[in-house]
């Protein structure tokens, strides 16, 4: 992969991964369908798009479209087959199935917790996750539920309904937009959202988008959530 957009919320790679990523060149930074792309650009292709935005037709692209924990390890044995690294591939889910089942016998001790997640905010509604999309599997694997799982990937809930789901945390994500900062003075602002028992009370967390993402922070992502939203466990 000769070609990735920089985060623009700043978050940098797993420092195992660091390394590897660095000496990847890059030929663009900005959109797959420009002049770069027409020169020549990558051979190869992986990641989300916009579905609005047409695919070159002369690019060979790879979706990443995992909803959920199998699809994601799915997609990376598809890789391993595509660059000749199975047995790296199969190490790595091994690796991640292994924490993950850790994670899991000791989430077993403790009840689920019901979280927001925090895209952006408008001013009648809220972005937020629905199901099935990453951060709702994030959020299970890390013994949590996410209060809007059942109304489809990406709702924008009114902000009526949040209040009646009252969640014990709110998840603000950091995806480089609009700022942190500003997202939580907006909830503190609400006169709506205000009233909800997790902002009140200010159990509000931060993440960056990277860590609800399908990529290779799914355990880290997990034991990060779980140790943070039960407290117990690192005990």
């Amino acid at each position: 992969l000769a070609w990735r957009t920089p985060d623009p919320s700043g978050e940098l790679p797993l420092p195992k991964y660091a390394q590897a990523l660095s000496a990847i060149p890059e030929i663009d930074t900005t959109s797959i369908l420009n002049i770069e792309t027409e020169r020549g650009g990558p051979d190869f292709i992986y990641g989300s798009f916009n579905p609005s935005v047409p695919e070159p037709p002369f690019v060979k692209t790879y979706h990443a479209l995992a909803t959920n924990k199998t699809q994601f390890y799915g997609e990376v044995r598809d890789l391993g087959k595509i660059f000749d690294v199975e047995d790296r591939a199969a190490a790595f889910l091994r690796d991640q199935e292994s924490r993950l089942a850790r994670l899991s016998s000791k989430l077993t001790s403790v009840d689920p917790v019901d979280v927001l997640v925090v895209w952006d905010l408008t001013d009648d509604s809220l972005l937020t996750s629905g199901g099935p999309d990453f951060p709702t599997e994030i959020l299970h694997l890390a013994g949590a539920r996410n209060v809007f799982s059942d109304l489809g990937p990406s709702p924008k809930s009114p902000l009526s309904e949040v209040v009646a789901r009252d969640p014990n945390y709110v998840l603000i994500v950091d995806d480089g937009t609009t700022p942190v900062s500003a997202k939580v003075l907006a909830l503190k602002g609400d006169p709506v959202l205000s009233n909800l028992t997790a902002v009140a009370e200010n159990r509000l967390l931060t993440l960056n988008e990277t860590y609800l993402l399908p990529g290779p922070r799914l355990a880290d992502s997990a034991e990060l959530l779980a140790n943070t939203l039960h407290p117990s466990l690192t005990r």
